[in-house]
């Protein structure tokens, strides 16, 4: 009986891993038409830097291609494959690099297993972000409004404010969040500007907020090879995000 489960857990977590990766990641796959790929280039606060540059490949269902004779380029440099097993057996897999430094444009490549090279995607940021600044403080206090305000703004960008609660009758309980309905959302795009969070949106007869979460973002997106899988694609994020916390 034993050996049954133990059979059995192993019968599992293979269903589970075979479920998650791609049967073409054990075959030579040397058609684009059997790929889809996103490519994400994240940007922000660092000078000079980009955050992270990462691509996936999957097959028409989603699934993970992990195929170590699959190589991606991006100027033509090759990325390193990043592979680690999570909780039941189940994969993370993408392509990646730690040199981030910001380019004019992104052009990515991909070698298949017969040796032919290929375009994948490309993109050139149209926005000039390093101009930008956002003035957040560290803390706000509950009895005073917060004053978001930033200067040389020249894209449309999406301002997402949200808070972290606790429950005033149990200090246990914590809500809020990104998603939560007291969230604040606008998109702006006026050069020079503020944005105001009055002092009544940090607390309530029943909750407390000790922490606001803001987020701003700009979107782009670029040009893929026509030839890989519908849905393939490229894009560039500018992403600020920051912690401000509320004191008495």
């Amino acid at each position: 009986m034993k050996h049954y489960k133990y059979l059995l857990v192993i019968l599992t977590l293979f269903v589970v891993t075979a479920c998650d990766v791609s049967k073409l990641s054990e075959e030579e796959v040397n058609d684009l038409g059997n790929l889809n790929v996103r490519v994400l280039i994240s940007d922000g606060t660092h000078k000079n830097s980009s955050n992270s540059i990462v691509v996936y490949l999957t097959d028409k269902n989603q699934k993970k291609i992990i195929n170590k004779d699959i190589k991606v380029l991006l100027n033509n440099t090759e990325l390193d494959l990043y592979i680690k097993s999570e909780i039941y057996y189940q994969k993370i897999a993408y392509y990646h690099t730690d040199k981030l430094t910001e380019k004019n444009s992104y052009y990515f490549e991909i070698m298949l297993p017969d040796g032919n090279r290929y375009p994948l995607a490309y993109i050139q940021p149209l926005k000039k972000y390093d101009q930008t600044k956002f003035h957040i403080p560290k803390a706000v206090s509950i009895t005073k409004d917060f004053t978001l305000r930033w200067d040389s703004l020249n894209f449309p960008t999406t301002l997402e404010i949200w808070k972290s609660v606790l429950d005033k009758n149990d200090s246990r309980k914590r809500s809020g969040g990104r998603y939560a309905e007291s969230t604040l959302l606008d998109t702006i795009s006026t050069y020079n500007g503020s944005f105001t969070v009055p002092r009544s949106f940090y607390e309530d007869s029943l909750t407390r907020a000790d922490f606001l979460n803001v987020r701003i973002s700009s979107l782009e997106h670029g040009l893929t090879n026509p030839k890989l899988i519908q849905g393939s694609e490229i894009s560039y994020m500018y992403l600020v995000e920051k912690t401000i916390e509320i004191n008495e």
